[in-house]
């Protein structure tokens, strides 16, 4: 016979809030730092050009909606997991009459940042690829 229990619950989703969002950010943002460090890099004067000023824009957007986005769940993260092991302490200490269900979530802050994220920086790449065949 299974008992509902915390230890069970930890284990599941220990990693689950991470695993998807916050590894695609964290891609993204690199990605985008990289972008961002090239452009700077190769382009005297990027104000001199709309379409490269604007996408300079956009990719500091991305890295800093991203940077936000991974420190939220990640400080998430760390509150769900000290939120299942004070729920396992009571367990361990009262018994199995002490086991309340956990239901961890996902910050509505951290979904719109993440969003906002990834639309400037596809926009960003798509205004890139715009200024190489405009400059053909």
């Amino acid at each position: 016979m299974k008992f509902p229990n915390s230890f069970d619950e930890f284990k599941d989703s220990n990693y689950q809030m991470l695993a998807a969002s916050f590894d695609f950010v964290k891609h993204l943002v690199t990605t985008a730092s990289a972008v961002l460090a090239i452009l700077i890099s190769l382009s005297q004067k990027p104000y001199h050009s709309i379409l490269i000023l604007c996408s300079l824009v956009l990719l500091l957007v991305c890295i800093l909606c991203g940077t936000i986005a991974s420190y939220i769940v990640l400080f998430s993260f760390r509150k769900t997991c000290m939120d299942i092991v004070e729920n396992i302490d009571e367990q361990v200490s009262k018994g199995a009459e002490a086991y309340k269900p956990f239901y961890p979530g996902y910050n509505i802050g951290a979904k719109i940042l993440e969003v906002v994220c990834v639309l400037s920086f596809i926009v960003a790449m798509l205004l890139l690829v715009l200024f190489a065949f405009t400059n053909l």
